[in-house]
């Protein structure tokens, strides 16, 4: 089983599916034929100029559904579509998130009950992030007590 066929495991071929993040390397694919939505911090034409000088195929950029600007991510996605997701697919998004706690949150109003969070994360033993501290349960509580927009000195590894 490949690193998709995983993430999508527990998700049924008819479900309606919100992809956070797909940038240039959607899970989920439009073209599937599947019933996805994308959520990005960007639309099409920004990633497309964003990654342009990556050597990334920007073929694979498709259409934004809903572009998230900052605050919670289910303010980026019109009222009457929270609840009605079977799943939220969220690959290597979670890291990059100073509030964790808030996004589950987000993601919990748009979910149908018993709907299914499909994350893929780095393993810090193999990336960029080898050297960053590794973030504990008292590091989730203070950025949600702060209700943290940023990234700590910290979490970035950033001497004062």
């Amino acid at each position: 089983m490949d690193r998709n066929e995983k993430i999508l495991a527990r998700i049924a071929p008819e479900a309606r599916i919100l992809e956070i993040g797909p940038s240039f390397a959607p899970i989920v694919p439009k073209a599937s034929g599947r019933n996805v939505l994308s959520l990005d911090h960007a639309d099409e034409t920004e990633l497309r100029s964003k990654y342009a000088a990556s050597g990334v195929d920007l073929d694979r950029i498709e259409p934004v559904d809903f572009v998230w600007r900052g605050g919670p991510i289910h303010e980026a996605v019109p009222v009457h579509l929270h609840g009605t997701f079977e799943a939220v697919i969220a690959s290597h998004i979670v890291e990059h998130i100073p509030d964790p706690v808030r996004f589950f949150q987000s993601v919990g109003v748009l979910l149908k009950d018993g709907g299914v969070l499909s994350l893929a994360n780095p393993d810090q033993r193999y990336c960029f992030d080898l050297l960053k501290p590794t973030t504990t349960y008292a590091d989730l509580v203070e950025a949600y007590e702060e209700k943290r927009e940023r990234h700590t000195r910290k979490a970035l590894n950033l001497s004062l």
